[in-house]
């Protein structure tokens, strides 16, 4: 009889398939109530130790918006129109920039980017960002450009300016060396650039 009975069952029964299934998520729970503090102050820590985790977001924006020429790769999310995915030729030479985008005085390094209808400018600064931010914010209506949005993140600080048909970015952003200006500039095509 006991093996009559010990051949009818087939599986673990509802008593053992639930314990096998909350015995684990009890004790994932448990874990996590007990665990989860430590990890918070550890990754508190650890962000304190290391600044540049705020500033990966901002600089992933600015180095996906560089990669493809300001003008991002396949369509613009807003409008679903088609954007311009070509690579912009340019040439390395602060002379070749426009003379009304203004250029901060005294940079550590810099690059340039300047051909037909656009420019670009990377510097890394010693001075700390509020005095570039302050710089920026004087020099660029005094050549005529008009302040059309400020967005702050955790990056930095992102000024967007317009000039009859062009249209200038002005990305400020602290890191551990002093601050990183990224300046573009280019023909505008239709809705503001974000």
């Amino acid at each position: 009889m006991a093996s009559e009975a010990a051949g009818s069952r087939s599986g673990c029964g509802v008593r053992g398939c639930l314990i096998g299934c909350l015995v684990p998520i009890a004790l994932l729970v448990i874990g996590f109530v007990l665990v989860r503090p430590t990890l918070q102050e550890q990754w508190t820590r650890w962000r304190a130790e290391n600044p540049w985790v705020d500033q990966v977001p901002g600089v992933a924006a600015v180095l996906r918006d560089m990669a493809a020429g300001s003008d991002g790769a396949e369509s613009d999310t807003r409008s679903g129109r088609p954007r311009n995915s070509k690579s912009r030729e340019g040439v390395n030479d602060k002379a070749a920039m426009p003379p009304d985008l203004p250029i901060w005085p005294r940079p550590q390094s810099e690059t340039f980017s300047a051909g037909n209808g656009h420019a670009a400018a990377y510097q890394q600064v010693s001075a700390p960002s509020d005095s570039v931010l302050r710089y920026f914010r004087r020099s660029m209506p005094a050549k005529g450009w008009r302040l059309d949005k400020e967005r702050k993140g955790a990056g930095g600080v992102l000024l967007l300016y317009r000039k009859g048909d062009r249209m200038a970015r002005v990305e400020v952003v602290t890191d551990a060396a002093g601050t990183e200006v990224w300046l573009r500039s280019r023909v505008a095509t239709g809705a503001p650039e974000e």
